[in-house]
């Protein structure tokens, strides 16, 4: 991926001829853009998924800590607490790792969706001729960029954790659920 990056970069820097800037822009008026309705912002899902299993892996740690501590409790053999012992240490980990990944992948997905809502915008700002609206394009588009990660992803991943224990709790005990 980074090689063909670099490609890119050498092959438009020895372009031939450059457009001027009225060829630019009488090109870009003219192109066809998408529809003038509002779009909903995209939720990112792969980000919520993760976020998700990251949860459920915090539930499962706090419960699988509280189950080691009341078996320790009772004095068993050391080899009887092992497998709690090493159930935590996985738990402990994969929290981490996967509200890491969660975080990379939701915020590529918002960088990917704000640099898309910046170009659709700028085109659109070209097309009506304003020359005051580049503040405001940067503004917003950076509002937007921090509000997915931010307020549309922590509602979704609280309810895929809730119904997953819910689940877990209903094969468990079923009349716990």
């Amino acid at each position: 991926k980074r090689a063909s990056a670099t490609a890119a970069v050498v092959l438009a820097s020895h372009r031939e001829k450059e457009a001027t800037e009225e060829e630019t822009f009488s090109r870009v008026v003219t192109e066809e853009t998408l529809p003038e309705r509002p779009k909903r912002l995209p939720i990112p899902w792969k980000g919520a998924g993760l976020g998700v299993l990251a949860a459920v892996a915090g539930i499962a740690l706090t419960a699988l800590a509280a189950h080691l501590i009341a078996r320790a409790a009772e004095m068993p053999p050391i080899l009887t607490l092992s497998v709690l012992v090493v159930g935590v240490r996985t738990f402990a980990l994969s929290k981490g790792v996967l509200r890491y990944v969660e975080r990379l992948v939701t915020h590529h997905e918002a960088f990917q969706l704000a640099t898309n809502l910046r170009a659709e915008l700028w085109l659109r700002l070209v097309r009506t001729q304003r020359r005051d609206g580049l503040q405001r394009l940067v503004e917003d588009t950076d509002t937007v960029r921090d509000l997915v990660p931010r307020v549309l992803v922590p509602p979704v991943v609280a309810i895929g954790a809730g119904i997953a224990t819910t689940v877990l709790f209903a094969f468990i005990d079923p009349a716990a659920a």
